[in-house]
């Protein structure tokens, strides 16, 4: 008998991964979710709980919330082994040979991934992207809908890849407050190549920051 399966998250993520189990031939059990009231149903499927019920529960889980850091922090909360997560793969992704997806993580929709590409636990490859060959793509990632990747990119844990991003061949793409060896070490800048236009010790600030200076700059 198939376990049971429980989305953990009843928002818009949680929504787009019901419609990739369904569209699977999978009806999830259930959501759980701390903001939605227990016997609610979203498109057909009840609130069942919170998420700290998942403990009490047998099945397995998807943690569908686009956040990588809130996804991390339920995760150690939850404390479960690998094979309590179900690793949701859209039916119209294409996959190419010897491609590794790890525990719990969301293919979704229209996605590419080419030969020998490594994807970690609890991450989000989201609408219409594509990863080309040998990328590595850490746990706890979110690559948003539209990104294009060249062959032999990193991209490393909790890293969130911004909508419509095309990332050149070779390139390593990481969270850290040390900016100089993100660009000297991580992305092969040379020092002359760059100037340095803030730094913080908070990396969602230094995040959120980083996003507004490439819309003002132009850049994707």
């Amino acid at each position: 008998m198939a376990s049971k399966i429980y989305i953990i998250g009843a928002g818009g993520h949680g929504q787009v991964i019901l419609d990739a189990l369904l569209k699977s031939g999978l009806c999830p059990a259930g959501f759980l979710d701390d903001n939605v009231p227990v016997g609610k149903k979203i498109l057909g499927i009840p609130i069942v709980g919170n998420i700290a019920n998942a403990k009490r529960l047998e099945g397995k889980f998807v943690i569908a919330i686009g956040d990588n850091k809130t996804r991390k922090r339920i995760a150690e909360m939850l404390n479960f082994p690998d094979e309590r997560y179900f690793t949701v793969i859209h039916p119209s992704t294409i996959i190419g040979n010897n491609v590794k997806i790890d525990a719990g993580s969301m293919i979704i929709g229209g996605v590419v991934i080419n030969t020998q590409t490594t994807i970690g636990k609890h991450t989000i490859i989201n609408t219409s992207v594509s990863l080309d060959h040998h990328n590595e793509i850490g746990n706890f990632v979110h690559i948003a809908p539209g990104t294009h990747t060249g062959g032999n990119v990193k991209v490393e844990e909790g890293a969130f890849v911004g909508l419509g991003t095309s990332i050149i061949p070779g390139k390593k793409i990481g969270v850290t407050n040390d900016i100089q060896n993100r660009v000297v070490q991580q992305q092969g800048y040379s020092e002359d190549e760059f100037d340095i236009l803030e730094m913080s010790e908070d990396i969602s600030y230094i995040s959120n920051r980083e996003i507004e200076l490439q819309k003002l700059f132009g850049y994707r």
